[in-house]
């Protein structure tokens, strides 16, 4: 019993980490975006290079990609994890994929993930998608 107990708490450890590395990746896009939409703004007529923006685009999917690699590995640790589908929702709609952001969503709103605080954020989220 005691080495069950240990196992769920390493494993349940695990899936924090690496649910925050998914976040902090997703948050990083999250403000690449804000600084690439600024500088648009800002130089806005401007002729700023296309090869700049294209970059910013690249280094901002890539930022995704790598959200979406952590929060994988997240649920293949422990599926039952709402907190990660809620996260990988997030993720998922700030790309443009919004039914597989739906699917998510949906999956961190049934059942025990009812009770959740992230459900009712998620469960907005998807009446609207």
């Amino acid at each position: 019993m005691g080495e069950t107990l240990a196992t769920i708490e390493q494993n349940d450890t695990a899936v924090v980490h690496l649910r925050e590395a998914g976040v902090l990746a997703l948050k990083y896009a999250q403000a690449l975006r804000q600084q690439l939409q600024q500088a648009e703004k800002k130089n806005a007529g401007a002729g700023v290079s296309s090869s700049a923006s294209a970059s910013a685009s690249a280094s901002i999917n890539k930022r995704h990609q790598e959200a979406s690699h952590w929060f994988r590995r997240a649920l293949a640790v422990l599926p039952q994890r709402c907190d990660i589908r809620y996260w990988q929702g997030r993720n998922l709609v700030a790309q443009g994929r919004l039914k597989k952001a739906a699917k998510q969503l949906r999956k961190g709103t049934l059942g025990h993930c009812a009770k959740h605080e992230a459900a009712a954020t998620a469960g907005e989220l998807v009446q609207v998608y």
